[in-house]
């Protein structure tokens, strides 16, 4: 606007202000589209410990799995990895990273809690729970910050929780500068469609507004889209993720993250995330059936648990093993099967099972909340040779003196 002062004389001074900006839009949902732009990390595949700093018992271990890559190990809490990078101040970025249960032991079926810190964000998270095959077992996280220096941290670090084990595994990591463009699903994320958490609810979401800039940002845990039945609108400020911990979650519950954002001019925009079932039970498998308690070949043995199901967040896989006890699985390892199969054929390798050999089968099975149990067959007694007639008498007895009557 300009002022004009006037004096005595027919002379005017002129001042000009530094303008307004006019914000008729509220802000905006975005995505982060960064897949495509350079990796600010070295040594992102952590071939070795070169540019990473390690503390703790942190270490980068030779995979076991058929890809044969490297990981980092951080076999307990304390242990840590980190990087500094160079970022430009108030610009996204996009954080990947793999994680994964290190599966030296087949029969861990519990999972691991980490911790990502990026910048002036602290990001928490949980690799899944292993299986004796871990190939598809690596799960891929990404979070996003907003810079806040020239110089940033990337630190990982293995997190102590009651709930869970440590030994957790890093793969894969990349800091990419983010392109935003509009949201063409939903903006907010707040973790898988199934989750097993009896008490927390995390979320992310992008937004923005390039006219008057974000303000605030509110967000809440409801029963429906909007609602705040589980926890109340709360402020974060200008952060664009939250969690909340000490929540009644209850199990078959389907739950909604609503974030309100205000921008400069006062604007607001509410989103939402699409829901998240809580899912607290394990599968049930029910019987495992083998065909009864003899066997009469060494070489296979089929297996059935027809009632495997779980009606809240559904069979993601199961697995079979066979051992000489029900809780020994030393003839098979645990073995994924293709989908979730009910009626399978588990061969032996050569000389695990011979003949008079006792052998028992586990099922385990997981579901999409992450949550696993197993089930035993009964005892099978292998026959795979028949009665030997060594030292077997045969003796010819005299015909009965005796009448029987008819």
């Amino acid at each position: 606007y300009t002022l004009s002062l006037h004096d005595a004389l027919p002379i005017s001074a002129v001042k000009m202000s530094d303008g307004i900006v006019v914000d008729a839009t509220p802000p905006a949902g975005v995505q982060c589209s960064g897949n495509s732009a350079t990796n600010l990390v070295k040594n992102a595949g952590l071939e070795s410990g070169n540019s990473w700093s390690l503390k703790g018992r942190a270490a980068i271990s030779p995979s076991t799995d058929p890809d044969g890559k490297n990981s980092a190990s951080l076999p307990e809490s304390g242990s840590s990895i980190s990087q500094q990078i160079a970022t430009q101040p108030g610009a996204m970025y996009r954080v990947a990273f793999s994680a994964r249960v290190d599966t030296a032991n087949e029969d861990i079926t519990g999972a691991s809690a980490g911790l990502l810190s990026v910048g002036p964000e602290t990001f928490p998270f949980v690799a899944k729970r292993a299986r004796a095959d871990p190939t598809p077992q690596w799960r891929e996280f990404e979070f996003q910050f907003v810079a806040d220096s020239k110089q940033t941290e990337v630190f990982f670090a293995a997190s102590k929780h009651a709930n869970y084990m440590p030994d957790l595994l890093l793969n894969d990591v990349a800091v990419q500068l983010c392109s935003s463009t509009a949201a063409t699903t939903v903006a907010v994320h707040a973790g898988p469609a199934f989750q097993s958490s009896l008490n927390t609810i995390a979320a992310q979401w992008g937004v923005q507004d390039l006219e008057s800039g974000i303000v605030d940002s509110m967000w809440a845990v409801g029963t429906v889209d909007g609602g705040e039945q589980v926890a109340a609108y709360t402020s974060v400020g200008r952060r664009t993720h939250a969690s909340a911990s000490g929540l009644p979650l209850v199990h078959g519950e389907k739950l909604f993250v609503s974030v309100v954002t205000r921008n400069g001019a006062g604007l607001l925009t509410k989103l939402s995330s699409t829901p998240v079932t809580i899912d607290h039970t394990p599968p049930v498998i029910g019987r495992v059936l083998t065909g009864g308690a003899y066997q009469f070949q060494a070489t296979s043995v089929s297996v059935q648990f027809p009632q495997a199901a779980d009606p809240e967040s559904g069979l993601e896989a199961c697995e079979v093993a066979v051992g000489h006890s029900p809780d020994n699985h030393d003839v098979v390892k645990f073995t994924q099967m293709d989908g979730v199969a009910k009626a399978v054929a588990v061969k032996f390798p050569a000389n695990k099972v011979v003949d008079r050999d006792t052998i028992y089968v586990t099922v385990r099975c997981s579901n999409n909340a992450g949550l696993a149990s197993t089930a035993h067959s009964g005892s099978i007694l292998i026959l795979a040779k028949p009665p030997s007639s060594k030292g077997v008498a045969l003796t010819i007895l005299a015909a009965s003196q005796k009448t029987v009557p008819p």
